[in-house]
Order: C-alpha cells, then structure tokens, then sequence
C-alpha cells in the first residue's frame, strides 16, 4: 500500500508539467511583419468634435526689420613683399693722412751729428727756406748716405738737414734743426748753407729713367715732406729753391731734367690738401 501511495504522490506531481506542455501545444504562432489588425471599439461610440479651422492673425511688426549684420567686405590683401636687406653701415670715414703721416722717419746717431756739428763748426740759425738736391747716386739709399757722411767727419766734409729714399726719411742735422750745414756749395754763411732746410733726394735710376718705381716713390715722398715743413713754417713754394739757385750746380740734376716747375706744382697742391684740413 505504501508504493502504491508514493507512486500516486508522484504522478500528482507531474499534472501541472503535463498541464503546461498541453498549453504550448495549442498556442498558434504569429505571424511575422503583419500589422495587428485594429481593435474594435468597445463601449459606444465617442462624439464626432467638429474640427474649425481659424485663420492665423496676420502679424504685425511695428518694429523696424532687422536685417542681420552683413560681413565687412575684406578689402584685398596685398602680398607680402620681404623688405629688402639695408645695406650695412659704413666704418667712419678715416681722416686723410697728409704730410709727415705718409712718411717713415729714422733717426740717425745723435753723437755722431754733435760731432759733426763741433767738428764743422755748424752753428745756430733761423731758416727762411728750402733747398733741394739729388743725391747723384744710383745705388745709394738714404740711411747709406747720411751713414757715410757721419762715418768720414773730417774727410767727407759734406752734412744737410734730412735724406729721401723710397722707403724713408732719415734725420740728420734735423735732429738738432736749427743748425747750419754744408751742403749749397755757397759757403759757410751763404744763403743756402746758413738759412734753409737742405733736402737730399735719392735718384735711383730717375736720371735715366724718370719712370723708375724707387725714384718715383722717393721723389713723391721729398713732396710730402717739403709740404710739410712749408705747413708747419708757415711758407709757399716761393721759399724752396734748388742747390743751382745757391751756387749753380746742376742739381737737383734729375729734377731739372723732367720737370722742377711740375715738382713745385705738386708741392703747392699738397700743401693746400694740408691747410684745407685745419
């Protein structure tokens, strides 16, 4: 009797499973993509509204109408054009050398020049002027000249104020300046000898050949100096004269052969370069 209850208990159990799997077996699938058919209505019918249509009011604006802002019209740009690149400053102007700057001086022995001077009893003066001359020596430079000189005191017999070459000035009685010398061929107390300034030009190979590169640069070289002692004594060229104006020597010999008015010339315009300046 007990196997029997149990196995009623259990198939009691298993009705609503076989109840539920009945149901599905009846269910009907629906169909895809149909709209559900509409619904009748229930209850009695709802009162037609009647629909009137109105007339929209006609707006009135009293206000302005306000356009929107209109764009700025951009005015066409103009191409860019790279500014050109200035041109660098220039360096200040150096002032313009004259004179005595265009020229390098070497001093001769100072012992030896008072020697001389004792020796030839040289003395004191006061220039009035210039005199010029031409070494009458091919080979000779203006250091070789004034050394010889100071090198044969006694036997030379020969001394003057400054010496020319084309690299130099050398100062010789010029060191000491205001002496007399022997050089004009008018004596101890001619005008030549005692009162100006005696210049010795070295003349390279001019007298043959005035184109000579060492006696041009020598001779433009005597032009710096002579200008330059006319500036700083306050004379013309009327104050430069030449050895044959003191005693009649040939000489300058290269100077008068090509040219001593254009030499003059040139003297004149140097030294107006150099009043210009002040």
């Amino acid at each position: 009797m007990k196997i029997i209850k149990k196995i009623i208990m259990f198939l009691i159990t298993l009705i609503p499973e076989f109840i539920r799997i009945w149901k599905l077996r009846n269910v009907k699938p629906i169909p895809d993509a149909e709209e559900p058919e509409e619904s009748e209505p229930i209850g009695e019918p709802e009162e037609e509204v009647e629909i009137i249509e109105v007339e929209p009011e006609e707006e009135h604006n009293d206000e302005e109408t306000i356009e929107p802002p209109q764009e700025e019209e951009k005015e066409a740009e103009q191409p860019i054009i790279p500014e050109e690149p200035k041109p660098a400053p220039e360096p200040p102007k150096q002032p313009l050398k004259l004179g005595k700057e265009l020229l390098a001086f070497r001093n001769a022995d100072l012992t030896k020049i008072d020697q001389l001077i004792k020796s030839y009893n040289h003395f004191n003066t006061k220039f009035e002027g210039i005199t010029v001359h031409n070494n009458g020596n091919t080979t000779s430079t203006a250091w070789n000249d004034v050394s010889w000189a100071l090198n044969n005191i006694g036997k030379a017999n020969v001394s003057w104020h400054y010496s020319v070459d084309d690299k130099e000035v050398v100062r010789f009685l010029a060191r000491r300046y205001n002496v007399s010398c022997w050089c004009s061929g008018d004596g101890a107390r001619g005008f030549g000898n005692s009162k100006t300034i005696n210049i010795e030009i070295n003349e390279f190979n001019g007298f043959n050949n005035p184109n000579d590169p060492r006696y041009v640069k020598a001779r433009q070289n005597a032009i710096y100096l002579i200008a330059q002692l006319c500036y700083d004594e306050g004379w013309t060229i009327q104050n430069i004269g030449r050895h044959f104006d003191r005693s009649g020597k040939n000489c300058p010999r290269v100077l008068m052969k090509y040219g001593w008015t254009q030499f003059l010339k040139e003297v004149e315009e140097h030294l107006n370069q150099l009043k210009a300046r002040k």
